[in-house]
């Protein structure tokens, strides 16, 4: 389609968001973005050891929390001392195939904190105090959990979209706290971490002494040379309404789907831009009926995930009790009418502008470009911006009324609602 009413916000430009590759003899490779006008440096290591490979829910998470509580050389308040002094942040996160350990920091204090952060990857203390404190932690949290409408809409539509025997369908309940043993958790970290050779992402203010130390400590071969565990397809389960009463203030609604789109496949990006459309953004026609017009919730949106071949789709709100069916008619007939109408090319021009915008904003930055790359290993998804910026121009009414009437059936949606408003 040759649309001349639409101007693309890059104008032709060509932007590289690739890191730089820091490569070395023995074949590790260390990805950079460098930046000389910031002073902070942040070192990202990404380690296959998500939910997916745990053995037992919270064995994953428990490895990932506990770690930097103290080494077999330094106490915990040692450890604590030496970060907080220097004001350097770690942030560790659970994904679902990747543990994630990030810190910031001047770029002065990088060359004393890698050595003390290999240390806590090498020789974790796992102490029973901190283990005992973990757990109560995540007691408090399971209980919050269950009074909660939404986290329970979340677990629900998880076991509908992979099956309940699914790794990514196993919630940790309050016996699931009782059941874990320090022993498992130092069995998956010396699995998944210590004997694993990390990806390894610089951002921010760095040089070679940064690289070469980065490639020293967590470079090399590694001990078990690769770790391998059967995927597992998802069985979705069978039906669609799934309902669940409770006593609460409002009712959460969850419409979700896996989507049989290639992720390396045009369609996938095209019904990226349907999703903005329907639902991703502000201005969406889910927001606009939903939201400012029936006045039903504070807000509403629709996603689309990607996870290492695996695309889903989801629409979720909070709204009234009182209103429940009135919204999920109104979520149904704005469906119908991307299935049955042709979108107006102005409409379409905003939500291209939107997801240029936001791409832009995506990469303004050596720290968001890191962030950007880091998500793409997570979710092995790495689109170049030409072909994003390309499909997202090119798409057509005709396209978004296609894969509408294909992805958005009502009969394959899973409907999942919780809530004193249930029926």
């Amino acid at each position: 389609m040759n649309n001349t009413s639409y101007e693309s916000l890059l104008d032709g430009r060509s932007i590289n968001i690739s890191p730089v590759e820091h490569t070395f003899a023995d074949g590790t490779v260390i990805y950079g973005f460098p930046s000389s006008s910031v002073d902070l440096f942040s070192v990202v290591l990404l380690y296959e050891a998500g939910a997916f490979y745990q053995d037992m829910p919270l064995q994953a998470d428990a490895a990932l929390q506990l770690f930097d509580k103290g080494t077999m050389l330094h106490s915990p308040q040692q450890v604590a001392e030496f970060i907080d002094y220097r004001g350097i942040i770690v942030n560790n996160k659970k994904k679902r195939y990747v543990g994630e350990v990030t810190s910031f920091m001047l770029r002065r204090y990088a060359m004393d904190f890698l050595p003390l952060l290999h240390e806590m990857l090498t020789q974790p203390l796992f102490g029973a105090q901190e283990f005992s404190l973990y757990k109560a932690r995540m007691r408090q949290s399971i209980m919050l959990q269950e009074e909660r409408t939404d986290m329970q809409a979340q677990q629900m539509r998880e076991q509908a979209l992979y099956g309940a025997t699914h790794p990514f369908a196993r919630f940790a309940t309050l016996d699931d706290v009782e059941r874990l043993s320090l022993d498992a958790v130092k069995s998956f970290f010396a699995k998944y971490y210590t004997c694993q050779r990390p990806t390894v992402i610089l951002s921010g203010s760095y040089g070679e002494e940064e690289v070469a130390m980065c490639h020293d400590l967590f470079g090399g071969s590694p001990v078990v040379s690769e770790l391998t565990r059967c995927m597992v397809a998802p069985m979705p389960r069978e039906g669609r309404l799934f309902h669940k009463s409770m006593a609460s203030s409002q009712t959460s609604i969850d419409i979700a789907r896996l989507l049989p789109l290639d992720v390396d496949g045009d369609d996938y990006l095209r019904f990226v831009v349907l999703n903005t459309l329907l639902g991703g953004y502000f201005g969406s026609r889910l927001m606009r009926n939903i939201r400012e017009e029936k006045g039903f919730t504070y807000g509403i949106n629709s996603s689309v995930s990607v996870l290492r071949g695996d695309v889903s789709f989801d629409i979720t709100l909070d709204c009234g009790n009182a209103v429940v069916r009135e919204a999920l008619d109104e979520i149904y007939a704005e469906i119908a009418r991307l299935a049955n109408e042709r979108v107006p090319e102005e409409e379409l021009d905003v939500v291209r502008r939107y997801i240029e915008g936001s791409f832009l904003r995506s990469i303004d930055g050596v720290f968001e470009l890191s962030n950007r790359f880091m998500t793409s290993v997570e979710e092995g998804l790495n689109i170049g911006m030409e072909r994003l910026m390309e499909i997202v121009s090119s798409v057509t009414p005709d396209d978004i009324q296609r894969l509408a009437q294909r992805m958005l059936s009502k009969e394959e949606l899973y409907e999942i609602c919780v809530g004193e408003g249930v029926k």
